[in-house]
C-alpha cells in the first residue's frame, strides 16, 4: 500500500499519523461506536454519515489503474523489501507504522508465502483485511491463513510470530466501523464485491 496515501493505524504510545502526516493527540478522540481512539475527521465521518470515498486520496489508491499497479508490480517487492529492511521501507518508500508483512505457509506447497498489508491497532493486537482491493474472489493468502495459523509478522522495528484468528460476522460488526473509518478504501473495496470481506485477528504469540 502506498505510504503516504494509505491511512495509518494509530500507534499506541508515540503518537499517529493518517496519509503520511503526524497527528497530535489533541486531534485524536475515542469513539464508542468504532471502539477505539481515532481521528475527529474519522469520527465525524462515521457520525455523520459523511461518503469518504469522494475524497483525492481514497479515489487515487482505489482508481482501477492503482489497484492493477500495485497488484502486478508492488505488491511482489514489498514483502521482500520490508523484510530487508527491518520495517522501514516498502517498494513506494518509506513504511508507516500501520504497514506488516505476514509469512505463512501455503496450504497446498507448505512453502513460505509473504504477503504486505495495511493493520489496524485493536487491543494490543493487529487486524487485517482480506479485500484483495474488492476483487470477486478471496486472496490466496486466506485460505493459506485458515489453513496454518501459526505466521511471522514483520512490523517496523521487530519480529515476531503470531497466530491469526478469524473473526465470525458478530466480531466483525464490532470492529468494522474502526476499520473503515482508518482504512477508507473499504468502502470502495466492498462495493466492488458481494462476497463477505474476511478479517483477521493477529495475536502474538509470547
Amino acid at each position: 500500500m502506498l505510504s503516504r496515501l494509505v491511512p495509518c493505524a494509530p500507534h499506541e504510545q508515540r503518537g499517529h499519523s493518517f496519509a503520511g502526516r503526524d497527528i497530535r493527540p489533541r486531534d485524536l478522540v475515542t469513539s464508542p461506536s468504532a471502539g477505539s481512539t481515532v481521528t475527529k475527521r474519522s469520527l465525524r465521518v462515521m457520525r455523520d454519515g459523511i461518503d469518504p470515498t469522494g475524497s483525492l486520496v481514497v479515489r487515487i489508491v482505489t482508481h482501477p489503474w492503482t489497484t492493477w499497479l500495485i497488484r502486478t508490480f508492488v505488491a511482489p517487492l514489498d514483502p521482500i523489501l520490508f523484510r530487508a529492511t527491518n520495517g522501514r521501507f516498502f517498494a513506494m518508500g518509506p513504511a508507516s507504522e500501520s504497514m506488516l508483512t505476514i509469512t505463512m505457509r501455503g496450504r497446498r506447497s507448505g512453502k513460505p508465502r509473504s504477503v504486505h498489508l495495511t493493520s489496524v491497532a485493536h487491543e494490543g493486537d493487529r487486524l487485517i483485511v482480506a479485500s484483495a482491493m474488492g476483487q470477486q474472489r478471496h486472496p490466496g493468502w486466506r485460505y493459506n491463513l485458515e489453513a496454518n495459523p501459526e505466521v511471522e509478522v514483520q512490523v517496523r522495528g521487530r519480529r515476531y510470530r503470531a497466530r491469526a484468528e478469524i473473526l465470525d460476522d458478530a466480531e466483525k460488526l464490532k470492529v468494522w466501523d474502526k476499520m473503515r473509518a482508518q482504512v477508507p478504501m473499504i468502502h470502495v473495496y466492498e462495493k466492488r464485491t458481494d462476497r463477505n470481506i474476511r478479517v483477521f485477528r493477529l495475536r502474538e504469540i509470547r
